[in-house]
C-alpha cells in the first residue's frame, strides 16, 4: 500500500523564500547594470510579487466562485448580448446607406442647380458694384446738403413753437392724468387677456427662426 503524500505547503508560506529570492537577484542586477535600467526591473519585479502574494491571500472559494461568474456572464454575453449589438449595428449601417444612396441624387441636382445661380450672382455683384458705388456717395452728398439747408429752418421753427409746446402741454396734462388714470384698469385687462397669446406668438416665431437658421446652414453646406 502506498504511502500518502505530505500535504502541500500553502502559499502564503512561499512568501518569506520569495522575497528572500528578489533581494538576491536585485542586488546581483545592481552589481551589474545602471540605476534606471535597475529602477525599471524593481517596478516590473515588484508588480510580480504584489502579484503572487495577492494569489496567496485569496480565498480558494472565491477564486471559484468569481471564475463561474465569469464563464456565465460571457456565456450570456455570447449567447444574447453580442448577436443583439451585431443585429443593431446591422440595421443601422443599412439605414445609413439607404438615406446616402436616397440623398446622393438629390445633392447632386442642388449643387448642380445652385452653382450656375451663384456664379451669376457673383457676375451680378461685380457688374452692380461701380453703380452701387456711385448711388451711395451721391446719397450721402444729397443728405448732407438737404441736412444743412433745413437745418437752420428747423432751429427756427424749434425756438419759435417752444414757448406754445410748453404751455400746451401745461394746460394739457390734468387732463392726460385723468384720461391715464381712467383707461389704466381696462389697460392692465387686454394685457392681461392677450398675454397667452403673445407666448404662443413668440414662440411660434422662436420655432420659425430655429427652421429657418438649420435651412440656411444645409444651403451653404450643400454649397
Amino acid at each position: 500500500m502506498e504511502e500518502p503524500l505530505p500535504p502541500r505547503m500553502p502559499r502564503i508560506a512561499l512568501l518569506p523564500l520569495a522575497v528572500f529570492y528578489y533581494g538576491c537577484f536585485f542586488w546581483i542586477r545592481i552589481r551589474a547594470k545602471g540605476q534606471r535600467q535597475l529602477a525599471k526591473e524593481l517596478n516590473i519585479n515588484c508588480d510580480k510579487l504584489l502579484e503572487y502574494v495577492h494569489g496567496a491571500w485569496l480565498p480558494p472559494w472565491l477564486a471559484t466562485h468569481y471564475a463561474r461568474y465569469m464563464e456565465v456572464v460571457s456565456g450570456h454575453w455570447n449567447y444574447h448580448g453580442k448577436p443583439a449589438v451585431q443585429n443593431v449595428l446591422h440595421k443601422a449601417s443599412e439605414k445609413s446607406a439607404h438615406a446616402k444612396k436616397w440623398a446622393e441624387p438629390h445633392i447632386k441636382t442642388a449643387k448642380m442647380k445652385w452653382i450656375p445661380v451663384k456664379e451669376k450672382l457673383v457676375v451680378l455683384k461685380k457688374n452692380a458694384e461701380p453703380y452701387v458705388q456711385k448711388v451711395s456717395t451721391r446719397s450721402v452728398k444729397f443728405y448732407e446738403s438737404s441736412r444743412d439747408a433745413v437745418t437752420p429752418h428747423v432751429v427756427k421753427v424749434k425756438e419759435f413753437a417752444h414757448p406754445y409746446y410748453q404751455e400746451a402741454k401745461k394746460f394739457s396734462k390734468p387732463y392726460i392724468d385723468q384720461i391715464a388714470e381712467i383707461t389704466k384698469p381696462h389697460v392692465e385687462k387686454v394685457r392681461t387677456t392677450l398675454k397667452p397669446y403673445t407666448k404662443r406668438a413668440v414662440h411660434a416665431y422662436g420655432s420659425f427662426l430655429a427652421s429657418a437658421t438649420t435651412y440656411h446652414r444645409q444651403v451653404v453646406a450643400v454649397a
